[in-house]
């Protein structure tokens, strides 16, 4: 029973002083315990902040990893999508542009094929150039749509328009499409 003689020697010692010297004491340990308790309050705090920190970085690292796993996603369709398109090739682009003014009512004035260029070591590209006149705005958007609608990978590579009088458009179009070599 050595802590309960230690209590009453203490308490004995304690009420054995002035009254001044009681209150004295109690405010020592009143501030003591207020100092211990800020203290202990602050490296609480400290370490929560620091562990709210080390969350929000964390979500912020998720949240970029899902973005961008997503974007992988996407990307890897968007290949796995053009791979099967440049395994279909168009046997003829010029046929294939032909039937695309049919469909838009547009005559074509003349057209000439480009050589054959190799983009790197698996895809060929095959483009040709047309000149079509007195076009208007309707019949060409409809021609365009036409040429890029194919079995294989067609793109209007580029165009230039030239307004005339009667709403009407000349236009020199580049049109290619791309397979892979064999």
């Amino acid at each position: 029973m050595a802590i309960h003689d230690n209590i009453r020697l203490l308490s004995q010692r304690f009420w054995g002083l002035t009254r001044r010297e009681r209150i004295l004491l109690l405010a020592v340990a009143a501030a003591l315990l207020v100092a211990v308790f800020f203290i202990i309050h602050l490296q609480i705090e400290r370490k929560a902040q620091t562990i709210q920190r080390k969350i929000t970085d964390k979500i912020q690292r998720l949240e970029q990893i899902e973005k961008l796993t997503g974007n992988y996603y996407l990307g890897q369709k968007r290949r796995e999508y053009f791979e099967n398109k440049l395994e279909k090739t168009i046997p003829g682009l010029t046929s294939h542009v032909e039937q695309a003014a049919a469909q838009a009512n547009i005559e074509i004035s003349s057209i000439t094929p480009r050589a054959d260029a190799s983009i790197d070591e698996n895809i060929l590209e095959r483009s040709v150039e047309l000149t079509l006149t007195d076009v208007s705005l309707e019949n060409l958007v409809a021609f365009l749509k036409a040429c890029e609608i194919g079995p294989g990978i067609v793109f209007v590579k580029q165009l230039r328009m030239e307004p005339r009088p009667q709403n009407v458009l000349t236009c020199w179009i580049t049109v290619a499409t791309y397979s892979k070599k064999t």
